[in-house]
């Protein structure tokens, strides 16, 4: 399929994933940073939730 295929709802889910990935490290570097916080724990939650 090629890009010029995808309706505007296809291309928001791509571009959604797309920004997803790239978020990750900060994420797990956030984790990893500030341990098992309730703010961290909720912001992993989300991430994954994201997905």
């Amino acid at each position: 399929m090629r890009d010029r295929d995808l309706d505007g709802v296809g291309m928001a889910i791509k571009l959604l994933l797309l920004s997803r990935v790239a978020l990750m490290p900060m994420v797990v570097r956030f984790a990893l940073t500030y341990g098992a916080r309730r703010e961290t724990i909720q912001l992993d939650g989300l991430g994954i939730a994201m997905t």
